[in-house]
């Protein structure tokens, strides 16, 4: 006899919170369990959910293959159903895994697709963090003035709703694309924001990407000590949670050569 249905639901929200604190690992385990309960009840719309936050975890971990093989498994069952609003999730992380290995845009057009769905289906929490994604992307091809405008929509609305993680998201993006603006000062104020923000709620994979974000903005300006300090302190974050760090040490030797002290964290 398997668990009952309302504990899967438990299972994936535990998940999804050792998620956002960098507990990649042991999330999947929860994630697992949910998703074999939600199986043997045929309950296909929480599968599709529970795949595409495996895919979130997987992600952290730098496992992209297995990232895209959950994903694809719940774009399949959710077009097949017609689950609009579990497609559009699934789109939505989609478009972040093709960001990271480049297809920018490939992941333009999956996250434009996924707002799309989400007018339609009403969810606006997954309409947001399409949002978020998409302005992101948008800034990277330059696309700077629709950047701002997505971004600050996000910025209103996640923090009306307190949304924690999507608002903190929402500042670092603010701090990068006002930086390329060259507004530098407001750059680095939203950015900081972002930070303090991720270590007061312990969102550690936040708190990576506003470190990684900060030392790219402090290397710009040619403060190197404080991007190297920056860079230093996402390396230590990253080998915490054993996420990907393959990307951090080349940007920590981009800076400066290494002390003996940042030489054992490459390893």
């Amino acid at each position: 006899m398997g668990m009952p249905r309302e504990a899967a639901h438990v299972m994936n929200d535990w998940a999804t919170a050792l998620q956002e604190t960098g507990q990649a690992r042991e999330a999947l385990t929860y994630y697992q369990r949910a998703l074999s309960t939600y199986r043997r009840f045929s309950d296909f719309e929480q599968v599709v959910v529970v795949l595409s936050n495996m895919a979130g975890a997987y992600h952290l971990l730098g496992d992209t293959e297995n990232a895209m093989q959950v994903l694809e498994e719940a774009r399949e069952l959710a077009v097949k159903l017609g689950l609009m609003r579990a497609e559009a999730g699934v789109l939505s992380n989609l478009g972040i895994i093709w960001r990271t290995r480049g297809e920018t845009q490939r992941a333009i057009k999956a996250h434009r697709k996924a707002i799309e769905l989400t007018h339609r289906a009403g969810d606006s929490l997954v309409e947001l963090e399409a949002l978020n994604s998409l302005s992101g992307q948008l800034y990277e091809v330059g696309e700077i003035d629709e950047a701002l405008q997505l971004n600050a929509e996000v910025l209103s609305r996640s923090e009306s709703s307190g949304l924690i993680r999507l608002h903190t998201l929402a500042l670092i993006n603010q701090g990068l694309i006002l930086s390329e603006t060259g507004q530098f000062r407001e750059g680095e104020v939203n950015m900081l924001s972002g930070l303090q923000l991720a270590e007061s709620h312990e969102l550690r994979p936040l708190q990576i990407t506003a470190h990684r974000d900060l030392g790219a903005f402090y290397q710009t300006i040619g403060l190197l000590a404080e991007a190297r300090s920056h860079y230093e302190a996402a390396l230590i974050l990253a080998r915490e949670i054993g996420a990907r760090r393959h990307e951090l040490k080349r940007l920590v030797t981009s800076v400066m050569k290494p002390t003996n002290a940042t030489i054992s964290l490459l390893h």
